[in-house]
């Protein structure tokens, strides 16, 4: 029988294109799981030895938010995770046909979503799902240009943010030694914080007091803003003789379009 050797290798092509998926994603596990606690969100992470394919939604009565994992095992221990002042009164989960669906038993609630995070230095792929509280809806006031006073036209003290880079799953440059720039700038910042209200009709306030992760929006939507802050410090480092002039350059890159935003 005579061969088309074209058309065979045709459908051999299209059969491997259509079992790439499969193959990408096939047998991913769930190596371990972090959580970070925010004053208005929490974040888990899930470390993962792939890639994977997953869906998040929501259920009630009561509430519930349900992440289902295609092609995934579970290999570490959910309950090992500290919840307690967390929007979450319980971690679950199930296996059918491959699929692994980890349930979040809601304390509070919270409006979930989830993205991918591929490999770097420091972690492999993982799956990251935030989780910000519905209470902490930010009511935005307009902010004022003339000079700092309370409602009875008294002067009040001039609050300036300081906003400690990176944190939580960001760790930001680490070293040789594994410092990371994270605890860095947050320890430079509380030390500022301690300096600035010693001062008298100054007063601090911390963008991030802990080892979270805030995001550039957040950082000036609902923390900054509201503030009506009249200065906006932000601590970065570059590595090695460049810990002031290049921060201070890729800050201002990046985030003065924002904070011309937060000062109205």
């Amino acid at each position: 029988m005579k061969v088309n050797t074209r058309s065979f290798l045709l459908r051999l092509l299209l059969l491997l294109i259509s079992l790439l998926p499969a193959l990408v994603f096939a047998n991913a596990e769930v190596k371990g799981v972090r959580s970070w606690l925010a004053p208005d969100n929490t974040r888990l992470v899930f470390d993962l030895s792939g890639p994977v394919e997953h869906r998040l939604f929501t259920l009630e009565n009561p509430d519930r938010v349900v992440i289902d994992v295609s092609n995934t095992r579970l290999q570490t221990d959910l309950n090992q995770l500290s919840l307690d002042e967390s929007p979450i009164s319980s971690i679950r989960h199930s296996h059918s046909e491959g699929t692994l669906r980890i349930v979040l038993d809601m304390k509070d609630q919270v409006r979930p979503k989830s993205f991918d995070l591929v490999p770097n230095d420091q972690y492999g792929h993982r799956l990251v799902v935030d989780l910000e509280n519905k209470a902490g809806a930010v009511v935005v006031p307009v902010a004022s240009s003339t000079p700092p006073a309370n409602a009875q036209g008294q002067l009040r003290d001039i609050v300036i943010a300081i906003d400690a880079g990176h944190g939580g799953e960001d760790p930001g440059a680490v070293g040789p030694n594994g410092t990371r720039e994270k605890d860095i700038v947050l320890a430079i910042a509380l030390a500022l914080k301690r300096i600035i209200d010693a001062e008298q009709g100054y007063k601090a306030v911390m963008i991030r007091d802990g080892d979270y992760f805030v995001s550039l929006r957040n950082r000036a939507l609902r923390r900054a803003r509201p503030m009506q802050i009249y200065l906006f410090p932000c601590m970065l480092m570059a590595g090695k003789r460049r810990v002031l002039v290049e921060p201070l350059y890729g800050f201002y890159r990046s985030v003065v379009p924002v904070v011309k935003w937060v000062a109205g």
